[in-house]
């Protein structure tokens, strides 16, 4: 009996065609969707992926083993994944050596992908910026503003397009009289939503995606370690000062945190209103993040905030 070799998910052997030589992928817009989607998104799964493209799952889960097989290698399983090989997890996959050379040679400016240490917070925060972009697909009125679209907005000052990191916001805060300098920069790359409701726009930016998995203490005393605190600590001085202005040119800005579980995220909500003294932020928004919910649902339902009244991105 011929014995039928097994394509590893893993890897990256060829996808035959009938007559056995490699397939090789096709670049049709669908396709470039799929890159352009994953430069936005670092890292996502088929049902990511899926809920933002749409259409035949079948036929989406043939064009991903395509485009990450040889010779193709336009996309790939992430490092993190491809090195635990773990059978029972979603993998997620992100952009391989030529799809970042064919992203670039259609004018996009992409940055060389480094190995991500943190990746646990950067692929919930991944999830969250693709759940987000799932749903306006969904609502006519609704755009994505993407972090090169800010860039190379008029509105962002010159001095920080010219910064190293960009996205990084430096802040100070004051904890028991000692001052705690910080440069803030969010899991997932700083973007906006755009409505346009009754031929008038409404904007909402953010400098990304705070993605909490329960690794980070809620609150410590070495307040100069990175923890929930200290992070509160940096956004409310950004707030109270309107860094967000002065440095992205926003004239609006909400600091979206994701976290695993209804639990964690009540802890820092308390954490937030004692630090506070109750008052709470107009900026800081808290939800749990599920892979199981409905696509778009980091877009469509409302994210809770202490002290003020939830808001939804759709509205």
């Amino acid at each position: 009996m011929q014995r039928v070799k097994r394509i590893s998910r893993f890897g990256n052997d060829p996808v035959l065609n009938d007559d056995g030589k490699p397939v090789r992928a096709v670049m049709t817009g669908r396709q470039t969707q799929l890159l352009a989607f994953l430069e936005r998104n670092r890292y996502a799964t088929c049902d990511d992926i899926h809920a933002y493209l749409k259409g035949d799952r079948t036929a989406l889960r043939r064009t991903i083993r395509v485009l990450k097989a040889s010779p193709n290698f336009y996309i790939k399983v992430c490092d993190q994944h491809a090195e635990d090989r773990n059978l029972r997890r979603k993998i997620a996959y992100e952009l391989d050596r030529r799809g970042i050379d064919y992203l670039r040679e259609t004018g996009k400016i992409i940055a060389d992908r480094r190995y991500v240490r943190n990746f646990t917070h950067a692929a919930l925060a991944s999830h969250a910026t693709a759940s987000i972009e799932a749903g306006i697909t969904t609502m006519p009125h609704a755009r994505f503003i993407a972090w090169s679209e800010i860039l190379s907005s008029q509105s962002m000052p010159a001095a920080t397009k010219r910064m190293e990191h960009p996205a990084g916001m430096p802040t100070a805060y004051e904890v028991d009289g000692i001052l705690y300098q910080k440069t803030v920069r969010a899991d997932s790359p700083p973007f906006g939503i755009v409505l346009t409701i009754d031929d008038r726009k409404k904007f909402r930016f953010f400098p990304g995606i705070e993605a909490d998995t329960g690794t980070e203490p809620i609150a410590v005393s070495d307040f100069a370690r990175t923890s929930i605190f200290s992070k509160f600590k940096a956004y409310l001085a950004i707030e109270d000062n309107e860094t967000y202005r002065t440095h992205f040119g926003f004239p609006i800005f909400f600091v979206p945190f994701v976290t695993t579980s209804a639990v964690r995220m009540r802890s820092m909500m308390e954490e937030l209103a004692r630090i506070t003294g109750g008052r709470g932020s107009k900026t800081l928004l808290f939800k749990v993040a599920s892979r199981d919910s409905a696509h778009g649902y980091l877009f469509s339902e409302q994210w809770e905030r202490v002290g003020y009244d939830p808001i939804v991105f759709s509205k």
